[in-house]
């Protein structure tokens, strides 16, 4: 995590601004007149074979349970995460010793949360 807030702040921006670029000259739920639909991209898998309903691309129940519950476990973690850097933003003139740095860093390192260990 050795990047200056602005530096991460214009990653995160060209990152966005990268995703909404490509979804709005490509997705077709995002920009009516675009022609690519989900359903479609399905529809020619199966038609070729890529995927099959024995393949299961699609969620059943069981897993959409689960999934719904590891998002809230990956929410809850990232709100956390919110919590700690608005404090901290609180205070940026703040020099902190360096061992303090290091147990934030610790605290904060992404290898510590399920959300960014995929």
């Amino acid at each position: 995590m050795d990047i200056t807030p602005e530096a991460f702040r214009k990653r995160l921006s060209r990152g966005r601004k990268s995703m909404q670029d490509f979804m709005l000259k490509h997705c077709g739920l995002i920009n009516r007149n675009n022609s690519c639909r989900c359903h479609k991209i399905a529809a020619k898998k199966l038609k070729s074979g890529l995927t099959s309903p024995s393949k299961r691309s699609f969620v059943k129940k069981a897993t959409a349970e689960k999934g719904r519950a590891e998002t809230l476990a990956y929410l809850k973690e990232l709100s956390e995460i919110d919590r700690m850097l608005s404090m901290f933003r609180r205070y940026p003139e703040y020099q902190s010793p360096d061992a303090f740095t290091n147990i934030v860093k610790d605290l904060i390192d992404p290898r510590n949360y399920k959300f960014f260990v995929q």
